[in-house]
């Protein structure tokens, strides 16, 4: 085995890797400077940044590389550029401090400025209002503390969205996440999403009556009548069918976040 080879690889690969990092970053921060120039799009697109790092690991994967490392880097590189540019104030509320800084951190880099709120509703309150304001809250399946996501449910705050969770890894895909992104943003699809959505579900009919209008989903969450209901598929807020489960008496019913699948 001839080590000085090997070194030389490990050095060749290095400064490649900072080059195309150095390329990447200048072309991120142009392309933000670009949109807020021109008024276009959102702060940041979760959808689109999912699919990225789905692509990213595919590629990396097929040549070896470990997916869940690829996953970690390239969230820690998108979140960098987030935060250097269209993504001003990372807000985490409602549950321990220091859980929810580590969930920040993965999803948007060690350079985000976290701003700690012990209030879930003054969190939500902030990024309702403040542009470029976005909160990590426990993740609304869990109980105790992630009973936060009724509130989504109020008039006051039914401009904003779960947007994203983390961590999600290619190692366990159906791991729960722990934290979830709420921001003020549209939904798109990744390609690969789970749904959220909250109805009154008085006489628990959610998941037959959703299955009904061709909609697999599973009720996860309950406060009183309140049901948060996880969609297994993308579902536009305009769907023809979340219309039919309201006619045929799921009350209220309507999309309050998407999940990327890892």
């Amino acid at each position: 085995m001839d080590l000085d080879k090997l070194l030389a690889e490990v050095d060749a690969a290095d400064m490649a890797l900072a080059e195309s990092v150095a390329r990447r970053w200048k072309a991120a921060l142009a392309l933000s400077a670009a949109l807020e120039a021109s008024d276009a799009g959102d702060e940041f697109n979760p959808a689109k940044d999912a699919a990225r790092i789905r692509a990213a690991v595919d590629t990396a994967s097929k040549a070896g590389a470990p997916a869940d490392t690829i996953a970690r880097i390239w969230r820690t590189l998108i979140g960098d550029g987030l935060t250097a540019s269209r993504v001003s104030d990372v807000i985490v509320a409602g549950g321990d401090f220091e859980d929810l800084s580590a969930g920040a951190r993965g999803y948007f880099g060690f350079s985000a400025r976290l701003t700690p709120m012990a209030s879930p509703r003054e969190a939500l309150d902030r990024v309702s209002e403040a542009r470029g304001a976005v909160a990590c809250m426990p993740w609304p399946e869990q109980a105790g503390q992630g009973q936060w996501w009724p509130m989504l449910n109020e008039n006051r705050f039914s401009d904003l969205r779960i947007v994203s969770g983390w961590p999600m890894l290619p190692s366990a895909p159906d791991t729960t996440p722990d934290i979830a992104i709420v921001a003020k943003l549209p939904l798109e699809s990744s390609g690969a999403d789970n749904m959220f959505a909250t109805a009154h579900d008085d006489h628990y009919e959610a998941e037959r009556t959703l299955k009904r209008v061709g909609l697999e989903a599973r009720v996860v969450a309950r406060v009183r009548s309140l049901a948060l209901i996880r969609i297994q598929s993308f579902v536009a807020e305009t769907d023809v069918r979340l219309a039919e489960a309201r006619s045929s008496g799921l009350d209220g019913l309507r999309v309050v976040g998407a999940c990327p699948r890892p």
